[in-house]
């Protein structure tokens, strides 16, 4: 064999022992990322706990607790509190409270008694949401009612 033979060979030898490895860690790190794409961790859609939650969160936590007073007051028992004292004109004290949370001025323009009685809670006026759905301001209010205790989140692997 000729020495040009020979260091072609090596070459290529030296090469493919190089290049092998190469491929599979390449190889390795697209299948690594595309596990989340691919559904070897389960990323459930969120309970609707959750997202009251996460809209408790952006929405509510500015101005209020779960158990003390912050600019409005606190919210746990918020619900029974409404179910007790604002039944009005036929309407259950739950749906006022949720009329209340998307505008408060409705409630309070009905006449609702309960809501004329809380409307200027410590001299504030509340936000209001418009954007909330039933939906959320019933997430919301699952929250409020039984806020989670330990952590929520955990990924399940195959």
């Amino acid at each position: 064999m000729g020495k040009t033979f020979q260091y072609l060979l090596v070459s290529l030898f030296s090469g493919l022992v190089f290049l092998i490895p190469v491929y599979f860690i390449a190889k390795s790190q697209s299948q690594q990322l595309q596990c989340g794409v691919k559904g070897t961790m389960h990323v459930s859609k969120p309970t609707p706990h959750a997202a009251g939650e996460r809209l408790f969160k952006n929405s509510c936590a500015s101005c209020h607790k779960l158990n003390a007073k912050l600019i409005g007051p606190a919210l746990s028992g918020v619900e029974q509190r409404w179910i007790d004292a604002a039944e009005y004109q036929g309407i259950s004290g739950r749906e006022w409270l949720k009329r209340f949370i998307r505008n408060w001025q409705d409630p309070v323009e009905a006449g609702n008694p309960y809501a004329l009685q809380i409307v200027w809670f410590d001299g504030s006026a509340m936000t209001q949401f418009p954007q909330l759905s039933i939906d959320d301001i019933d997430s919301i209010l699952s929250y409020i009612q039984s806020p989670p205790v330990g952590p929520v989140y955990l990924p399940v692997y195959d």
